[in-house]
């Protein structure tokens, strides 16, 4: 699957907000859909309506909803791709710089990464990981 430049899916972002969610970039499907973790196999809406956070089940399409709690929605980089690999150097360095700002600026409570790549690539982390036994 290729690239195109014209998807994305919107930032859901303004001052006041509680929390944010941070994807590395948008899915070529997700953003075909215009939902943030759109594919059926993608374990995030579960894993959200698992954790009780909102005291219901969430699921894909409810991000308006959850802006309107207080929760928004953004990627590091905004182009979506199929596979991140389809990122360039200089793509990830920008987007990285403009989440940067766009966390100064609207300054939530809160963030999180949906996954430890976006959190490297925003704050350019080496990838030191390892198992503590």
């Amino acid at each position: 699957m290729s690239a195109s430049s014209d998807l994305t899916l919107p930032d859901y972002l303004r001052p006041g907000l509680k929390f944010v969610f941070i994807g590395l970039n948008p899915g070529l499907y997700s953003a075909r859909a215009g939902k943030y973790f759109a594919r059926q196999t993608n374990r995030f809406w579960p894993a959200l309506s698992a954790s009780s956070f909102f005291g219901r089940e969430v699921r894909p399409g409810d991000e308006k909803i959850l802006f309107e709690r207080g929760v928004g929605f953004t990627d590091v980089v905004k182009r979506a791709t199929g596979q991140i690999d389809e990122l360039t150097e200089e793509e990830i360095s920008a987007g990285a710089k403009m989440l940067r700002r766009k966390i100064k600026k609207f300054s939530p409570s809160a963030i999180s990464f949906v996954g430890l790549t976006g959190f490297r690539w925003a704050f350019d982390v080496p990838n030191k990981a390892r198992v503590i036994p």
